[in-house]
């Protein structure tokens, strides 16, 4: 069982800092979880002002609105650290969330490409053609 969350302030947009009660501070990112939700209980969320009245329920350690939309507390911090619940039948929950999955060059080549100053080398990482290389001096 992860922590619950214990308090939550309102920053902006649909981001809120929850602390959760083994003490770490996050910046939760919820706008996946409410602009991309369709139905009764999201619609008034996506007025900021409403979202904005987000609360702890400090019985299920969970985020709660007004209307009584909530936020699964594994789930909440899933989307604070990316820890995967692994026993979710749903396979999502089995890695990170989207805005804690890395970005940029995951291609070894295309990280190193700017590394070299050789002309011969960077013809090479650029045709990726096999230049022969010089012989060591």
């Amino acid at each position: 069982m992860f922590p619950r969350a214990k308090s939550v302030r309102y920053l902006k947009g649909y981001d809120v800092e929850v602390t959760f009660t083994n003490g770490r501070k996050y910046v939760v990112p919820l706008g996946d979880e409410i602009v991309d939700r369709d139905g009764e209980m999201v619609r008034p969320l996506k007025q900021r002002a409403y979202f904005a009245r987000v609360a702890v329920n400090p019985e299920g350690g969970h985020l709660e609105w007004p209307n009584g939309y909530d936020i699964d507390p594994d789930v909440l911090f899933w989307l604070a650290t990316g820890t995967p619940i692994t026993f979710s039948t749903d396979p999502k929950y089995h890695r990170p969330p989207p805005h804690l999955q890395k970005k940029g060059p995951t291609h070894r080549t295309h990280a190193a490409r700017k590394r070299f100053s050789c002309p011969a080398h960077q013809n090479r990482m650029k045709s990726g053609k096999n230049v022969p290389r010089s012989p060591p001096a």
